[in-house]
């Protein structure tokens, strides 16, 4: 069960990561490229456009994802107070609790990893050395352990 200093530090995670994400500065951002958009001669250059609407969905998606997460932990307050109130069950809130965790540690990891170049892609090449059969072993497993964790994690 969820205890208060735990909810507490979700909403405090919350609020850190609007700070970090600028959120207020993204919507601002996004009104402005929506302006931008919404004019008859944005077309004219289709380069520049699939550019502007490139940047326009990155913004939408990080604003989109910050509200969620802050709807959900409001969400989990009401249903915290249902609890307490013998409304709902343990297992719900756990549920909630665990579902907001998730999404917020998801979108504080795509933060990490947003600077310039972790767009880009990655080249990954392992190769046996001396050791014959089992090197190859060695190295076939450890191929396999990432290709495994790429897939989970959607990078391929």
């Amino acid at each position: 069960m969820i205890t208060n200093e735990q909810f507490a530090e979700l909403t405090r995670r919350s609020k850190k990561l609007k700070t970090y994400l600028e959120i207020d500065k993204k919507q601002i951002l996004i009104q402005n490229e929506e302006e931008k958009v919404a004019n008859p001669a944005f077309w004219n250059d289709p380069k520049g456009a699939e550019i502007i609407m490139k940047n326009l969905r990155t913004l939408k998606k990080w604003v989109q994802d910050y509200n969620t997460i802050a709807t959900q932990i409001e969400e989990l307050e009401i249903l915290l107070e249902y609890y307490k109130e013998g409304e709902a069950t343990e297992k719900e809130v756990d549920e909630l609790h665990n579902k907001v965790v998730l999404l917020l540690e998801e979108v504080e990891f795509r933060n990490m990893l947003s600077d310039e170049g972790d767009s880009l892609s990655a080249v990954l090449q392992i190769t046996a050395g001396a050791g014959g059969t089992e090197s190859c072993d060695w190295a076939s497993m450890l191929m396999r352990m990432y290709l495994m964790y790429a897939e989970k994690s959607g990078y391929l």
